[in-house]
């Protein structure tokens, strides 16, 4: 909600070496996702399809928030294991637990298979950045609202935490995850 996550995505696949895992969602489509030529992380569908395959249990992970459901295939999660590419995905921590299960279901190591990061920013950087971006403010409210919740759950799952304000800039922070986690040797 805000923290920068979907700008610190882009700049992962703009490398050959990394993809995005194909992520659904029944929320409509922002303005800056309405183009021809735009770009996101989701593939919008009706709420009528998307209960159609949580009812063939098709999603390795789903949930509903703000009367819109979001969701991973089983399929896109498979893909992404057997995959050269290093796949990329943006979650919540509530659905981490989840996610590790499925991965260990499909034949994965979640140890091996998932570095988590948990990418928050201070409270008053989210609510310039999601008026800025045309949420509510019932909306912003709400999702403020989880931040509390969300940053415990980070904590108990152990998720790597990056802080990106206004000051860290995307870019940085990118860096900073590719330099200190990706790229860095394995630790023994």
């Amino acid at each position: 909600a805000g923290a920068g996550k979907t700008t610190i995505m882009e700049k992962f696949l703009s490398f050959r070496s990394f993809k995005a895992i194909e992520s659904y969602t029944t929320r409509p489509k922002r303005d800056n996702e309405k183009g021809v030529d735009s770009k996101s992380e989701y593939v919008f569908i009706s709420q009528k399809d998307f209960e159609g395959l949580i009812q063939k249990g098709s999603f390795a992970w789903y949930v509903q928030y703000d009367e819109n459901y979001y969701g991973t295939l089983k399929k896109s999660l498979h893909e992404a294991l057997v995959s050269e590419q290093i796949s990329v995905m943006i979650l919540t921590p509530e659905i981490i637990s989840q996610l590790r299960t499925t991965i260990q279901s499909l034949g994965g190591i979640p140890e091996k298979n998932i570095i988590s990061f948990f990418i928050w920013a201070p409270e008053e950087d989210l609510r310039y950045r999601m008026a800025w971006r045309g949420d509510t403010m019932p909306s912003i409210r709400n999702r403020l609202g989880l931040i509390q919740f969300q940053n415990e759950k980070a904590l108990k799952l152990g998720l790597i935490k990056i802080k990106n304000d206004n000051e860290q800039k995307p870019a940085r922070v990118f860096q900073k995850m590719m330099q200190e986690y990706i790229l860095a040797p394995p630790q023994t």
